[in-house]
């Protein structure tokens, strides 16, 4: 239970932070960052931020990439 309550709550900063509400494969990987364990209670406020964008940007398509 207290792990569903910590992945929702990323979840709602993820989306506070995107301004919009995130897709399935944007949720999973917050959830596999939760997992991995580089979350925990002492994490501050900037390096929470970080892992949340690094997580989203990970499986997100980079705009103007080159194929």
């Amino acid at each position: 239970m207290a792990q569903d309550d910590t992945t929702s709550s990323w979840e709602k900063r993820a989306a506070a932070m995107r301004g919009r509400d995130l897709t399935a494969d944007e949720k999973a990987a917050v959830g596999e960052a939760i997992l991995q364990g580089s979350v925990h209670p002492g994490v501050d406020a900037r390096a929470k931020k970080r892992i949340i964008r690094k997580a989203i940007d990970s499986v997100r398509p980079r705009i103007g990439a080159r194929s």
